[in-house]
C-alpha cells in the first residue's frame, strides 16, 4: 500500500477518533523507512513555563508509536488492537515551539520475531524507541521506550 496513502489515513484516524490528537493539533509529517514523524502545534500543549505540558510530549510519542505499529500489521494483512504495555520516559529538555515525535523503525529481525508472535499465538510484544524534540532542535529533547501490545481478535 502507497505510504502517502497510509501517512493521510492514520491521520484521519487520529484526528476522527482520538479527540485528544485532535486537540493537540497532531498531523502526520513523514512516513517511511526511518519510521513515522507526527507534529503537534505549540499553543494547545503549552505549559505554564512557555513549553510543551510533559503530558503532550508523552502522548504525542505514544501516538506516534502506535501508529507506527498500527500501520506495520496493516500492511502485513493484520488487523488486531495495538495497545501500549510500558513507557520509559526521560526528559532531557523542553520542548520549545511545534514539537516532532519520531517513532523510529524497530530492527528487521525484531520486526519478524513481532509478526510471528502475531500471526502465531495472536499476540505479540514489541518495544519502540521515540524521539521528542522541538521543530528547531537537532537532538530529540524527549527520548521513550515503549512496549507495545497488539492482540489479533479474529
Amino acid at each position: 500500500m502507497d505510504q502517502s496513502f497510509q501517512a493521510a489515513r492514520l491521520e484521519e484516524i487520529l484526528r476522527e477518533e482520538l479527540p485528544l490528537a485532535r486537540f493537540m493539533d497532531v498531523r502526520v509529517a513523514r512516513l517511511d523507512r526511518e519510521g513515522l514523524t507526527l507534529t503537534a502545534a505549540e499553543i494547545p500543549n503549552t505549559n505554564l513555563h512557555g513549553t510543551m505540558f510533559g503530558g503532550s510530549i508523552a502522548a504525542l510519542g505514544l501516538l506516534a508509536g502506535w501508529g507506527l505499529v498500527r500501520l506495520g500489521l496493516r500492511e502485513e494483512g493484520i488487523e488486531p488492537d495495538v495497545v501500549v504495555q510500558r513507557t520509559l520516559t526521560e526528559y532531557v529538555k523542553p520542548v520549545e515551539g511545534d514539537a516532532v515525535a519520531i517513532a523510529l523503525t524497530p530492527d528487521p529481525g525484531e520486526w519478524a520475531r513481532f509478526l510471528k508472535a502475531v500471526r502465531r499465538r495472536k499476540r505479540g510484544r514489541i518495544l519502540l524507541e521515540i524521539q521528542v524534540r522541538g521543530v528547531d532542535s537537532e537532538t530529540p529533547d524527549t527520548v521513550m521506550d515503549a512496549w507495545f501490545v497488539a492482540v489479533d481478535k479474529g
